[in-house]
């Protein structure tokens, strides 16, 4: 090496030793200046393993700074290019562990809980030869990452005991005393609230929080005082400072300009004045928190990360719907709960961007989502949030009331949810008016017994395996599941509901439009909730009996899909794709009226794309697609995709546009996704339910026919599947061929002798198959 070489790699290195320290200072803008002059002089150097390792070092310095700073999204994009640095030798094996292990405590910061253990685990496989405190550290925390909540009480209280006698040994070294005093805060937490000491409580986090205001690290006052939402919903009290404390974290959130900063601190600043029972002004914080959180969201191009990042604002969104209940805000109630689904459209320029390398398959594999302005929600005429939001944030607001008759007819009912914490969030637009309300299924309340037989015998339990669902509540017999159905509807259907269902069992009038919007109908079969009304002697009647079933896209969805044409015809042809991995025996029947079908290899991303690309948005006709699908990311995002011979169609797919501003991959009127899961109603991608459903609605159909939930590959759901591609070929309505089909089967269930000999049927008509799909798109 010459000369001048090692003296601009010195020159870096003095640079890297000040940005360092200028960082434990926390004067982060020098720091980042030292940083990029460092990189400058290595960028000087020719290439090799010191240079990549020394680069590496400095990319991990500055993920620090970023994350320190408030901006998750860049700080882990230089982490993974802190990973790709140091895994190119292998003579950078001990600096790549420490940067693995520093990573899973971030991960684990953010609530990234399986990558955290993924990355700790290699981080020990790397650095166990070397050995030290790093090694013992990563077995700790490891151990606490596997344990999780599966510790006993006794456990809990040991590990409590244990941080007390260690906090009296360290009682001087102030840095270790703040690391024992914040860990100890957190385990106390997580006792039954009786066995919690509030002035013990209150002690600790005095001390953490005046050393977090000493240490001006804003992140460390965050994290300190995020203990009084925790201390909010377990009824433990505030201490009396709680209120200055969190008023002083707002304006230092303020001075730093970070959203996520901004945004967790009015959260804090909410639960404070909340348990103070200053339920005005709380509101008033946690809506400004929750819009906080939707320009963080805007401003974040991983749908992923989005909502792995979104804890934060659920709980805001949380305590602004608990405390707009108890007000008798029920306009606001409802916008809370269609604002959930953060409202906002892909950008029709058909590009998508990769975030490049990828933090092991977790973070920066997702795809960027681009995203216009977030659209206010208006109910009555009005939008509570969208005087929260900066005008740069903020688009043009979308009515609820003018979506619900585009999905439901003039007349129709809406019925949101919204589930979180083991609560469900509702309200209900009958008559043009509002009401709303709550139902409390956590795990200590009387009603959490029915809402976990319903999950636990369902494919939601991804423990059970076919015979285990076969054989519960659901699936065991028609008594098992009338019984479940009858006590979920119980639970959950609205008194108001409950009544105008009621007056049309047996109507002349017919039955009631109903449009279901929010996660919890990912969750159950809302077609077979029981009514307290008899649909027969000794029978009472089940929804599916009084209403016509819609769900609803986003509002800002509905807007743009009720722009695509209306056809009437007497019969559609069909565009067809069959079982293109070959592997689901009872997806291969071509249906009638198919003109075009692809089954088989010959089902391929290509074939199907110009198969479609043939075609125009909206024409009249089924697409029809039976084979499986994939959620690589989160399910109801993008990443949703048609699994096809040779690779994955993926909803970003659909929602590229060409040059000229048409659908790439346009889909007619309607279609029918005979796929697992394939609706996105759950609504998950950070609530943007931009999944596959929505993406066939955006590149041209007006309804669209999927599943709520994963479904059997058996001769029934393959005769459920031909009935229903027949029905939507001729009907005028498909939401109410999908009604009369599910009818149909609802009698022949209530007849099966399914369960009647011990042994259990795969060819009943099972609810759990066919009460799965549901019709999404406009009226």
């Amino acid at each position: 090496m010459s000369f001048g070489e090692t003296s601009r790699r010195l020159r870096a290195y003095w640079l890297f030793y000040n940005a360092v320290k200028d960082r434990d200072r926390n004067r982060y803008d020098q720091c980042w200046e030292r940083l990029v002059r460092g990189q400058e002089q290595l960028g000087t150097l020719p290439d090799s393993p010191r240079l990549r390792r020394d680069l590496g070092t400095s990319y991990q310095l500055a993920a620090e700074i970023k994350l320190a700073t408030g901006n998750l999204e860049e700080g882990l994009g230089f982490y993974a290019k802190a990973e790709e640095l140091l895994s190119a030798d292998e003579s950078s094996k001990r600096a790549l562990g420490r940067c693995l292990a520093d990573l899973s405590v971030v991960m684990n910061d953010n609530n990234f809980k399986a990558p955290a253990l993924d990355y700790a685990h290699r981080a020990l496989e790397l650095l166990r030869p070397y050995g030290g405190t790093y090694v013992a550290d990563l077995e700790r925390f490891i151990g606490g990452l596997s344990l999780g909540s599966e510790r006993s009480g006794a456990e809990l209280q040991d590990d409590i005991d244990r941080l007390r006698q260690d906090l009296r040994l360290h009682a001087r070294d102030m840095g270790v005393r703040f690391e024992l005093s914040v860990g100890l805060t957190v385990e106390l937490l997580n006792l039954e609230t009786p066995a919690i000491d509030p002035q013990e409580l209150h002690d600790l986090l005095h001390f953490t929080y005046e050393s977090s205001v000493r240490s001006l690290h804003l992140a460390e006052r965050l994290h300190v005082l995020g203990a009084f939402t925790d201390m909010y919903w377990q009824s433990v009290p505030m201490p009396r400072w709680a209120e200055l404390a969190a008023r002083q974290t707002v304006e230092a959130a303020e001075g730093e300009g970070g959203l996520q900063g901004i945004a967790r601190a009015h959260s804090i600043m909410a639960f404070a004045l909340a348990a103070a029972r200053k339920d005005e002004a709380a509101l008033d914080e946690a809506l400004l928190a929750v819009a906080r959180h939707d320009e963080l969201a805007l401003a974040t191009r991983s749908s992923m990360l989005r909502t792995q990042t979104s804890r934060e604002a659920g709980l805001a969104r949380e305590l602004a719907l608990s405390l707009a209940i108890r007000g008798g805000h029920n306009d606001l109630v409802a916008e809370l709960i269609e604002a959930a689904r953060l409202q906002v459209l892909p950008l029709v320029d058909g590009h998508s961007e990769y975030l490049g390398a990828s933090l092991a398959g977790y973070a920066g594999s997702a795809v960027r989502s681009a995203l216009d302005r977030v659209r206010p929600v208006t109910v009555n005429g009005r939008s509570r949030l969208a005087t929260y939001y900066t005008p740069s944030s903020a688009g043009p607001p979308v009515a609820l009331e003018s979506a619900i008759d585009q999905v439901g007819g003039p007349g129709a009912c809406w019925w949101g949810v919204w589930v979180n914490s083991g609560v469900v969030y509702w309200a209900l637009r009958s008559e043009q008016v509002w009401e709303s309300g709550t139902v409390d299924v956590s795990v200590d309340s009387p009603s959490h017994a029915v809402w976990a037989q319903a999950l636990e015998s369902s494919h939601h339990n991804s423990d059970a395996d076919l015979l285990e669902i076969l054989i519960g509540a659901w699936c065991r017999s028609y008594e098992s599941e009338e019984a479940l159905s009858m006590a979920l509807g119980d639970l959950f259907v609205p008194e108001t509901l409950q009544m105008r269902l009621a007056e049309r069992l047996g109507s002349t009038v017919g039955p009631l439009s109903v449009v279901m919007a929010g996660n919890l109908f990912a969750m159950i079969p809302a077609a077979m909730l029981g009514l307290r009304a008899p649909s027969a002697p000794g029978r009472r009647a089940r929804l599916l009996e009084a209403a016509v079933v819609r769900y609803a896209p986003p509002a800002v969805l509905v807007e743009h899909v009720a722009q695509h044409p209306l056809h009437y015809s007497e019969a559609r042809s069909v565009v067809a794709c069959l079982d293109p991995r070959s592997d689901l025996t009872f997806s291969r029947t071509v249906p009638e009226g198919a003109a075009h079908t692809l089954s088989g290899p010959a089902a391929s991303v290509s074939g199907v794309s110009v198969m479609l690309a043939a075609g125009r948005p909206s024409v009249p006709a089924v697409f029809y697609y039976s084979g499986h699908a994939v959620q690589e990311g989160l399910g109801g995002d993008i990443e949703d995709g048609l699994a096809l011979s040779d690779g994955i169609l993926y909803a970003r797919n659909f929602f590229a546009a060409t040059d000229q501003g048409q659908p790439a991959l346009p889909v007619p009127d309607r279609a029918v996704l005979a796929a697992c899961a394939s609706s996105g109603s759950g609504g998950a991608g950070s609530g943007e339910w931009l999944g596959l459903a929505a993406s066939l609605l955006w590149a041209g159909g007006r309804q669209v026919v999927a599943t709520n939930w994963s479904v059997w590959d058996t001769p029934f759901t393959e005769k459920f599947d031909q009935r229903l591609v027949e029905a939507m070929r001729t009907a005028p309505s498909v939401a109410l061929a999908l009604r009369n089909l599910q009818l149909e089967f609802l009698a022949e269930w209530r007849e099966s002798t399914a369960g009647i000999f011990g042994l259990p049927d795969t060819d009943a008509p099972f609810p759990l198959t066919w009460a799965a799909y549901c019709c999404c798109g406009v009226y």
